[in-house]
Order: structure tokens, then sequence, then C-alpha cells
């Protein structure tokens, strides 16, 4: 994750999956650039992540929640995770 400090708004998101070119994934991409555009720290986590975006997208395993940030969770198809 980037560096931080208390001054650093921070807004990350979650996805079960992210499909490479579907509108869920493509949107979260989007709201990653803008938020990062407006100096807002972003990354995107998920479980499933196709080699194609592992570059943009982290594994969800390495999340870390702190005090102060916020976290967008996105829910578009059936999953296991969290049941």
């Amino acid at each position: 994750m980037s560096d931080q400090n208390s001054s650093t708004l921070t807004i990350h998101q979650y996805t079960p999956s992210i499909a490479v070119g579907d509108g869920v994934g493509q949107g979260i991409l989007f709201t990653q650039r803008l938020l990062r555009s407006m100096g807002i720290s972003s990354e995107v986590f998920a479980h499933d992540i196709p080699p194609e975006l592992a570059a943009q997208v982290r594994p969800a395993d390495t999340y870390s929640d702190n005090t102060g940030q916020v976290l967008l969770i996105h829910h578009a198809m059936g999953h296991g995770y969290g049941d």
C-alpha cells in the first residue's frame, strides 16, 4: 500500500471478484483513477483477480483496516465470501 499519513484521505475499494472489461470492474477502476486524480490514496482489493489485472488489483487478504480510511464494498454477482 502507498505511504500514508494522518492528513492523507484514503478510500479503498473491495469486490469479491473483478473481471477484465465488465461494467462493474471498469467502474471500480474508473473510481480509483478519479480518486487518485483528486489526491486521494486508493487501492482495489479482490479475492478473484485475473492475471491481466494483477498489477492493478491487490489480493483481498492483504487489506488492512486503519482508522480514518473508507472502504467501498461492491457486490455484483453471487460469491461465497463473507458467508
